[in-house]
């Protein structure tokens, strides 16, 4: 059988022992305000959703706790290079956006805006059909892989203010302005963040190496029967 996500965390964080004046209050404060539980009811909902009760969802927790710890430490040394690596999809951008599925209109649309002739955001209120009319086409702040793939491209290579001509993604014909970069600083939180991915890979990782191991075995006893 494959090796279960649990089973990999436990040989990890076997040795790992809590603080001290670590008590598990704090642990669980911690976790329900990352998973924006915010009452009891909400609580229960989530439990009966993924069929826990109290005493396995502390067990949850706090092996979550450990794991997060453990991937915080044995991945310090990579941080800073990882950092380098995903900044570009962790910066926040607010982006101006019109969706329309006419390309003739869409080319119209860009071309008054291109000469100034009306403002985006109220060509955006009267012809784009999605959620970012109501909005005067403003989506923001979000992080670039927040968004559809082909559009990251696009706001990955923009300066500010710039405006694209007509692109064609999936059903849509967009037109799309960059309005600002926000940086995303070095900070703990994103060190924790980038830290917690970068464990989910080597979860990946691990699992495909054991699987691996097991198919040798069994092609080995295989052809020992023969």
């Amino acid at each position: 059988r494959n090796v279960t996500r649990e089973e990999i965390i436990d040989k990890k964080i076997i040795n790992f022992d809590l603080p001290k004046d670590l008590k598990m209050e704090v642990i669980v404060e911690k976790w329900l305000k990352n998973n924006g539980i915010k009452s009891n009811d909400i609580l229960q909902s989530w439990l009966k959703d993924k069929g826990l009760d109290i005493d396995q969802w502390k067990q949850f927790v706090l092996r979550d706790y450990k794991w997060r710890k453990w991937c915080r430490d044995y991945f310090d040394k990579d941080l800073s290079s990882y950092y380098l690596k995903r900044k570009p999809l962790l910066d926040l951008v607010t982006y101006s956006l019109i969706r329309v599925k006419d390309e003739d209109l869409a080319f119209e649309l860009y071309m008054r805006i291109l000469e100034r002739e009306e403002e985006f955001s109220e060509l955006s209120r009267k012809y784009s059909e999605g959620q970012e009319s109501r909005y005067g086409g403003i989506i923001g702040p979000v992080t670039v892989k927040q968004t559809h793939p082909l559009l990251a491209k696009l706001l990955l290579i923009s300066k500010e203010s710039q405006l694209w001509p007509p692109k064609k993604i999936d059903n849509w014909w967009i037109i799309v302005r960059l309005e600002k970069i926000e940086n995303t600083e070095f900070s703990e939180e994103i060190k924790s963040f980038l830290s917690y991915e970068l464990g989910e890979q080597y979860l990946k990782n691990e699992s495909e190496a054991y699987e691996k191991e097991i198919n040798l075995i069994n092609e080995k006893k295989k052809s020992q029967l023969k």
